[in-house]
């Protein structure tokens, strides 16, 4: 670890990220969008094996993480699938959606964060760019991050407080505020029925707080104004489960740049402004064949 670190600072690497420190609330309920019970998690999976989103090799990866995640109890002890199943019986078909959580409370992960904004980045025109042999979205999948960076938060758990970290010691939520029921109806293999969902959700006003990590190699495509641009629409599009019905919108209430990126310039393997034997080869070659033949 102090060799790699001693290494980094012979090679100049001061921080190979941008990184800026967010702070927000919820501005209105923000719900959990983890499904109860294990059968409910894995039905989801292979509902997108069917319609063709994942090939079945990434589908057991995805089985496996699930059932990972779900040997974790709840944090309050309690086991939410009893409800879910005492639940049933009330209407034709009922899901309870919850949080993730850990020993120290409820939290969201901070990948559902990245992809709020990954949509932020779309509406943007973010994808459309290009700069040299770089495209948007491979820097935005490989050099873009989210990580949380409250008092109790890890790289992916992103925990929500009582109180503005920023303000000094803050306590996170052990669980959720409540449960909102929405009714809707869905089409099946058995025809139309009703579907009453349960959602966890917290209440506006609990703080989270994280840190988006860019390292965009060009300089030309993700900066401070792209980010900025970012977490603004964010603010209304929302976090967390059902965000198209107008659940959780945040409050950006600081931000600040916390690192700037700090490297020598990279030597290339090949570069690309000088001509190979290969190109002059070839551009001999075809200079030969585009002059006249002598008389």
């Amino acid at each position: 670890m102090a060799a790699f670190a001693e290494a980094q600072k012979a090679a100049g690497v001061i921080s190979i990220y941008n990184v800026w420190r967010v702070t927000a609330k919820t501005a209105n309920q923000l719900l959990g969008g983890k499904a109860a019970n294990l059968d409910a998690a894995l039905a989801l999976v292979d509902a997108r094996v069917r319609r063709g989103e994942i090939p079945e090799a990434i589908a057991e990866q995805l089985r496996a993480e699930t059932r990972a995640q779900y040997e974790a109890p709840a944090s309050d002890g309690t086991d939410k699938a009893d409800v879910t199943d005492d639940a049933a019986s009330d209407s034709e078909a009922k899901a309870l959606n919850i949080f993730f959580s850990d020993e120290d409370g409820i939290i969201i992960n901070s990948s559902q964060i990245k992809a709020g904004l990954r949509e932020c980045f779309g509406v943007q025109g973010f994808f459309a760019k290009k700069v040299g042999q770089r495209t948007p979205r491979q820097i935005f999948q490989h050099a873009f991050f989210v990580r949380g960076a409250g008092p109790l938060d890890t790289a992916d758990n992103v925990h929500f407080y009582e109180s503005n970290p920023l303000d000094g010691p803050a306590t996170t939520l052990k669980a959720e505020d409540g449960v909102v029921q929405r009714t809707g109806h869905i089409v099946g293999a058995q025809g139309p029925r009703s579907i009453v969902t349960l959602n966890d959700f917290v209440n506006p006003g609990r703080w989270l707080q994280f840190d988006v990590l860019a390292n965009d190699f060009t300089g030309k495509l993700i900066d401070e104004a792209m980010v900025v641009q970012g977490l603004t629409l964010l603010q209304d599009d929302g976090v967390g489960a059902t965000r198209s019905q107008g659940f959780g919108r945040l409050e950006i209430v600081d931000f600040e740049l916390i690192a700037l990126r700090e490297v020598p310039a990279l030597k290339l393997l090949t570069d690309n402004s000088k001509p190979t034997t290969a190109r002059k080869a070839k551009a001999k070659a075809k200079a030969a064949a585009d002059s006249p033949a002598p008389a």
